[in-house]
């Protein structure tokens, strides 16, 4: 088998934590394996692992070191990757109807107003339904000149060239665009200008 070990620990433009390392060397080798068992052989909390997992860098990641494995093992791996979620969804429908009536009841019980909306807002949410205010939020965030100036200063150390980040907002901003873009624009221009 493939050993991860023999995988530089520089990634595209970073470097990888020894435990993201370990946590995809382990993946590679038992595919099936999941959080509670990551969280043992790697010694850190099982919530930790939770968030390497639902990163997309450490995705980025452990897709990039599947890559690089033979296509056989690679192939092998995802199949069964897929066979694990798939036994893992019918585990959990097994009990939907159950979960489902438990949250009723708690629904129906509790005089928590907070917890209500909570519950209705999640089974509406697992159901597919978006509220036409959810479906029309947007979010902006504002950067300073001095917060960009600092993140550039950092992406340079990192050896990121503004170019690149100047492309990245390019590509952004074509797949989605806020209300303040054009004063964003601007100030990212600005800084951006002066470190080419």
């Amino acid at each position: 088998m493939h050993q991860v070990d023999t995988v530089p620990e520089v990634f595209p433009g970073i470097v990888i934590p020894i435990g993201w390392k370990r946590a995809v060397q382990l993946r590679v080798e038992n595919p099936g394996i999941n959080a509670k068992e990551l969280s043992k052989e790697i010694g850190v909390n099982q919530a930790t692992i939770l968030l390497w997992i639902k990163s997309p860098h450490f995705q980025a990641y452990e897709n990039w070191v599947l890559k690089k494995l033979p296509p056989e093992q690679s192939t092998l791996i995802e199949a069964a990757k897929k066979e694990n979620l798939i036994r893992v969804r019918e585990r959990v429908e097994t009990y939907l109807d159950e979960m489902e009536d438990r949250l009723r009841t708690i629904l129906e019980t509790t005089p928590d107003e907070k917890l209500q909306v909570h519950i209705i807002q999640d089974l509406f949410d697992r159901s597919g339904f978006v509220s036409q205010k959810e479906q029309s939020r947007q979010q902006a965030f504002v950067v300073t000149a001095d917060a960009m100036q600092e993140f550039l200063n950092r992406a340079n150390e990192a050896g990121i060239t503004a170019g690149a980040i100047r492309r990245e907002i390019a590509g952004r901003s074509h797949t989605g665009s806020s209300s303040s873009g054009a004063s964003q624009e601007v100030v990212e221009a600005e800084v951006l200008d002066g470190h080419s």
